[in-house]
């Protein structure tokens, strides 16, 4: 029991079925406005990301720096890439036919190879890209609210 305004009320907490009860297959879905390099704007259609997949992200993203002797490497993220690879990672394909890594894009944007590290940023302007991202970090239970509700719990 609990005590909510002088009065006792009973907490009900998740249960086994609770649990049994989510649809692993679905994911948080919105849509999102974004400016393009050229100054339009495109509404795009986003999904949150799991932990898995931003982790396989954040890992590509990374390159270790070699140190001394008897230190250990030193980790650099790659902003720009981790943005493009959680863009196109998030990108709805059941709502749009986009395709970050098509060598259609490849070829429009002049990139080397379509990946969409190369693709994302010649297509989204640096706010777009940034405000998809944020969007994406949102949809995928990650704002920057939980974040310091989350810190100030674990300072309490």
């Amino acid at each position: 029991m609990t005590e909510i305004n002088g009065g006792l009320v009973k907490v009900q907490y998740a249960s086994l079925d609770d649990l049994f009860a989510v649809n692993t297959d679905d994911r948080v879905r919105g849509d999102i406005t974004v400016q393009t390099i050229d100054g339009k704007y495109l509404k795009l259609p986003m999904k949150s990301v799991d932990a898995e997949v931003e982790q396989k992200i954040r890992k590509t993203s990374t390159t270790k720096i070699p140190q001394k002797k008897g230190m250990p490497p030193l980790e650099q993220m790659n902003e720009a890439k981790y943005n493009a690879l959680m863009i196109a990672a998030a990108t709805d394909e059941t709502k749009t036919n986009i395709n970050w890594s098509s060598p259609e894009l490849q070829k429009k944007v002049g990139a080397a190879v379509p990946n969409p590290e190369f693709i994302v940023p010649k297509i989204l302007s640096l706010g777009g890209i940034v405000k998809a991202t944020q969007f994406i970090v949102e949809l995928s239970g990650l704002g920057q609210d939980s974040m310091e509700e989350e810190i100030d719990a674990v300072k309490n």
